[in-house]
């Protein structure tokens, strides 16, 4: 299984560095069948092409982090091989191509209201704030590792790793072995949406669009992502905490992941109240 595992991975490096190499610097042209094919990214032929340049940029990263757990031995899992950064490339290209759209054809539309509310809160604080905010993930994704450890040798030989709906889980390991993978699974999470926020931050630094740092990630904009990151984090350290008790007492799996899921939909309904706060912010005066 372990084997079938590696050449399974090898095979997707390979896969992505052959899209990311088509996607970033090949020529495609619009079309609905090979390329970033949405309603919006239609709307004329520089969108799609510049959706398509950053997909290839996104796929490439993943490529660099296959290559990077195949380098330094990383425990098998689909999670932090596939399912993760398929999912974090897609958010980033989607919400870019989206972007691309909204500058071009709502700029004059945007441009009669008042600009957004870009008021850091709090107001004070600087990285003092930011730090404390950043301790509530880091916590929660600490929690779980102390639980875990302070229940010792009351842990079965065997714990499991992964589920479904209809079997429960499914994949039972050793139990160093399975804890290693479960506390993995969740610093990565944790580690690719931190790294993904300071990417964007640092970029936006040397392009020269804000000198402090600090008081950008206090804003509207970066409170949500706050809210998304601490989301995924508590969802899986609910996971964590959900198979070492189902293993220990056939406890069900679910309570565990309601914390998680309830942040998700508290943020999916911020999300909606921000484009509904935007859609109606009522014009500047003359």
């Amino acid at each position: 299984m372990i084997a079938a595992f590696g050449f399974l991975r090898l095979f997707l490096a390979v896969v992505l560095l052959i899209l990311g190499l088509i996607f970033r610097f090949g020529d495609i042209p619009p079309n609905r069948s090979f390329g970033l094919t949405l309603p919006w990214t239609y709307a004329d032929e520089e969108i799609w092409r510049r959706s398509n340049r950053r997909l290839g940029t996104l796929v490439l990263l993943w490529w660099a982090w296959t290559v990077f757990q195949l380098s330094v031995g990383h425990p098998e899992s689909w999670l932090t091989a596939l399912w993760a950064p398929l999912f974090l490339v897609l958010v980033a290209a989607f919400s870019h191509s989206a972007r691309l759209y909204q500058q071009r054809y709502h700029t004059l539309r945007v441009a009669r209201r008042s600009p957004p509310d870009d008021r850091p809160y709090p107001a004070r604080g600087g990285w003092l704030a930011v730090i404390l905010r950043e301790m509530l993930p880091m916590t929660v994704l600490l929690a779980p590792i102390l639980i875990i450890r302070g229940l010792g040798a009351e842990l079965p030989e065997r714990i499991p790793v992964r589920w479904n709906p209809v079997d429960g889980p499914i994949d039972w390991r050793f139990r160093e072995e399975a804890l290693t993978l479960l506390r993995h699974q969740t610093m990565v999470v944790y580690l690719a949406l931190a790294l993904l926020e300071g990417g964007e931050l640092l970029w936006r630094w040397f392009r020269g669009a804000h000198r402090d740092i600090a008081r950008v990630m206090l804003t509207r904009r970066h409170w949500l992502y706050f809210t998304f990151k601490l989301g995924w984090v508590t969802l899986f350290a609910g996971v964590n905490l959900g198979f070492v008790y189902y293993s220990r007492r056939d406890a069900p799996l679910a309570p565990f992941l309601i914390p998680g899921f309830a942040l998700l939909a508290l943020q999916g309904y911020l999300i909606a109240s921000e484009v509904r706060r935007a859609e109606f912010r009522p014009p500047e005066a003359p």
